[in-house]
């Protein structure tokens, strides 16, 4: 199945209009969908791609943000939230 991942923040540059396609197994967990992204991200921007970045994200639907073990059953459209510092 092929997720579209929308990314935000330091994440957004290194893809095309901020959207990530994957192309994942059929209810893969949130979690499994980190290493292709990475992988895919620094394909393209090699050395200058942070892999930590996407492992601190958080997943989001567009309804709630996403557990770790919760699995991705549908094709559609997730956010990728950087960490953000604030007060």
């Amino acid at each position: 199945m092929v997720i579209k991942i929308r990314l935000f923040g330091a994440l957004k540059k290194f893809t095309e209009a901020g959207v990530a396609l994957l192309e994942v197994p059929e209810m893969c967990s949130v979690r499994e969908l980190h290493e292709p992204l990475k992988h895919r991200l620094s394909g393209e921007f090699p050395g200058e791609f942070k892999g930590e970045l996407v492992d601190r994200a958080a997943l989001a639907s567009e309804a709630r943000v996403l557990g770790n073990h919760e699995p991705v059953g549908w094709p559609g459209t997730l956010a990728l939230l950087p960490p953000v510092c604030g007060g």
